[in-house]
C-alpha cells in the first residue's frame, strides 16, 4: 500500500467521524439521548401528579403544617408548575435535536440540575429539622446517570451541581429572614448524603461506559470481526480478529475513542502518530516487521489498524516467564530484530520505542523463534527537512525511560538511528540478565542514570560468566556518546554474527523448545 494511497484513504475515512468520537458507540449514544426525552416525560408526570394531589389534598392540611394560604405554600405551586413546563420543553426539544445526540445529553445534564434546584426550593421553602433527613435529590442524582449516561467528567460535574442545590435552597430560605439557627454540624450532616450520592453516581456511569466499550469492541471494523481481547494498554486494546470473507486471522489495535474526544490537542497528537505508524509499517517489507493489513476509523471515532496475528510472546514476558537467555539464543533473536530496524533506517525511519515488549518471539508457519518488531507509534523520519516530521508531540522526550538513549534525554535535537541501536543494546542486556540496564524509583531517576552513569557489565550484574565477545558488543551498543557507539543496526548485526556463539543456537534446538513450551504462549 503506497504512502499516497494511505494518506488519501485515511483522510476520506476520517471525514464525518472526527466529531463523533466518544467512549460509547454512536448508536448507544443516540439511544441514551432518546432516553433523555423519557426522563422529561417521567419528571413531567411526577410534577403533574404533585400539582393534582395538592389541588385535591392541599386544602385538608392545617395552616400549622403548611404556613401560608390554603395548605401548600404558594411559591411551591410556581416551582412545580415551572418543573412541569421545563419537562414539557425537554420533551418537545429533544426530538428536534435527534441528529445531535451529544447536545441532547448535555441538555439532559442541565435538566438534572434544573430539576434538583426546584426540588430543593420546594423542600426548603419552609425548612424543618429532621433527625435523619435525606433529600429527594439523592434519588435523582443516582438514577440519572443510569438512564441517560454521559461522559464521566460531565456527569460528575452535573451530579455535584445537583447536590449543591440543597445548600442553595437553604441559604435562599435564610435570606428570606427565616429563623434557621441550626448548628453548622447539623447542616453539614443534612447536606452530606447528596454529595455522597454524587460520588456514588460514578458507579453506574463507569459500569455503563465499560459495557459500552465492550459493545464497541464487539462490533465489526471494516471487513474484520473482533474476537478475544489479547491485551490492553493506556491508549487502547488489541483484539484477535477474523476477516469476514477470507479465513485470514488478524489482530486489531484499537485506540480508545474517548482519548480523541477529551482533549483536541491530544487527539491531534494521537491521530498523527496513528497515521505515521500506518504509513511507516506499510512501507516496510522485512519479514521481521509486523505486517499491516488495513486501517481506518470506527463508528465511535476510535482509530484502528489491522495487522498480522502472531503466535508467540513478547520478550518482556518471555524473560519474566522463562528467565534470562543464554548468549547463543540471544544473538539469534537480536540479529533478526536488527534486520527489521536496518530496513526502517534505510528508509529514513527511526523507531524511537525499541523495547522488549515491542519485539515478539513467535512461530511463523514452519519456522520457530522468529522475531517480529512492532509498535512504530513513535516513528519519525530521520531527515529533519521531511515535512512529515511536523512537531505533534507536546514534549521532546519520547520513548520508554528504561530504553532511552542518553542523547534523547539530554539534548533537544531529535535522536537518530543510533538511539535505536542503544535501545537494542538495552534489550540485549535484558535478555541475558533479566534486569534493565538502569533501575530506579522513578522514571526521572532512570533517565538520569542512562544519561550520566556507566552500566555494570551483564556478567557482573548476574554474577555469572558470559562470552566476552558478546558482552563487548552489548557494552559497545550502550556507549553514551553516539559517535563512539555502534553506528547502525546492520553493524550491530554484523558484530553479533562475528561472536563465537553465533549460529550455536540451531533450528532443531529451537523446535524442541517450542514443542515443549510453545502451546502455552498463545497469540499476540
Amino acid at each position: 500500500m503506497s504512502n499516497q494511497l494511505l494518506q488519501t484513504r485515511f483522510r476520506s475515512e476520517s471525514q464525518g467521524t472526527a466529531g463523533s468520537s466518544g467512549s460509547l458507540p454512536s448508536d448507544l449514544i443516540a439511544s441514551s439521548a432518546a432516553r433523555v426525552r423519557i426522563v422529561g416525560m417521567a419528571m413531567g408526570t411526577v410534577w403533574a401528579i404533585i400539582l393534582a394531589a395538592n389541588v385535591v389534598l392541599g386544602p385538608g392540611f392545617s395552616a400549622s403544617e403548611f404556613p401560608g394560604s390554603g395548605g401548600w405554600p404558594s411559591p411551591n405551586w410556581i416551582f412545580a408548575a415551572t418543573g412541569l413546563a421545563g419537562s414539557l420543553g425537554l420533551i418537545l426539544v429533544s426530538p428536534r435535536l435527534q441528529h445531535h445526540p451529544r447536545l441532547v445529553l448535555d441538555i439532559g445534564l442541565g435538566f438534572e440540575v434544573f430539576t434538583a434546584a426546584l426540588i430543593a426550593l420546594i423542600s426548603f421553602w419552609v425548612p424543618e429539622p429532621h433527625a435523619a433527613r435525606i433529600s429527594w435529590n439523592c434519588a435523582l442524582i443516582l438514577l440519572f446517570p443510569a438512564i441517560a449516561p454521559s461522559p464521566k467528567r460531565k456527569m460528575l460535574l452535573a451530579s455535584f451541581a445537583a447536590a449543591s442545590m440543597d445548600a442553595m435552597a437553604f441559604f435562599v430560605a435564610r435570606s428570606r429572614g427565616l429563623a434557621l439557627d441550626w448548628p453548622v454540624s447539623y447542616i453539614l450532616w443534612m447536606l452530606a448524603p447528596g454529595y455522597l450520592c454524587a460520588i456514588l453516581a460514578l458507579v453506574p456511569a463507569t459500569l455503563i461506559r465499560y459495557l459500552g466499550l465492550q459493545v464497541s469492541a464487539a462490533r465489526e471494523m471494516g471487513s474484520y470481526r473482533l474476537g478475544n481481547l489479547l491485551g490492553r494498554g493506556g491508549m487502547g486494546s488489541v483484539y484477535q480478529a477474523s476477516h469476514r470473507m477470507i479465513a485470514r486471522p488478524a489482530a486489531i489495535k484499537v485506540i480508545r475513542g474517548d482519548l480523541l474526544s477529551s482533549d483536541p490537542e491530544l487527539a491531534a497528537t494521537i491521530t498523527e502518530r496513528f497515521y505515521r505508524e500506518a504509513e511507516a509499517v506499510a512501507a516496510l517489507r522485512s519479514p521481521h516487521t509486523v505486517q499491516l493489513y488495513d486501517f481506518g476509523q470506527a463508528e465511535d471515532g476510535g482509530l484502528y489498524y489491522v495487522m498480522e496475528l502472531l503466535d508467540g510472546i513478547d520478550l518482556q514476558k518471555f524473560v519474566e516467564k522463562f528467565g534470562p537467555l543464554d548468549a547463543p539464543r540471544a544473538i539469534h533473536i537480536l540479529r533478526q530484530a536488527c534486520e527489521s530496524l536496518q530496513e526502517a533506517h534505510h528508509n529514513g525511519l527511526i523507531h524511537r520505542d525499541v523495547k522488549p515488549s515491542n519485539i515478539i518471539l513467535c512461530r511463523l508457519g514452519l519456522r520457530v523463534d522468529f522475531v517480529k518488531v512492532l509498535d512504530f507509534g513513535l516513528v519519525r523520519r530521520e531527515d529533519p527537512k521531511d515535512t512529515r516530521n511536523r512537531p505533534v508531540e507536546s514534549t521532546a522526550t519520547l520513548g520508554t525511560p528504561s530504553f532511552m538513549a542518553p542523547e534523547a534525554i539530554t539534548t533537544s535535537e531529535p535522536a537518530d538511528r543510533r538511539a535505536d541501536v542503544y535501545a537494542l543494546g538495552c534489550v540485549a542486556y535484558w535478555l541475558v540478565t533479566g534486569h534493565q540496564v538502569f533501575e530506579g524509583d522513578s522514571p526521572m531517576q532512570v533517565m538520569f542514570r542512562h544519561a550520566h552513569e556507566e552500566p555494570v557489565s551483564p556478567s557482573k550484574r548476574i554474577n555469572r560468566s558470559l562470552p566476552e565477545d558478546f558482552e563487548a558488543v552489548v557494552l559497545h551498543a550502550l556507549i553514551k556518546d553516539p559517535g563512539s557507539r555502534i553506528q547502525s543496526a546492520q553493524e550491530l548485526a554484523d558484530r553479533l554474527g562475528l561472536c563465537e556463539d553465533a549460529g550455536v543456537w540451531t533450528e532443531s534446538e529451537a523446535r524442541r523448545w517450542w514443542d515443549e513450551y510453545g502451546r502455552a504462549l498463545g497469540s499476540t
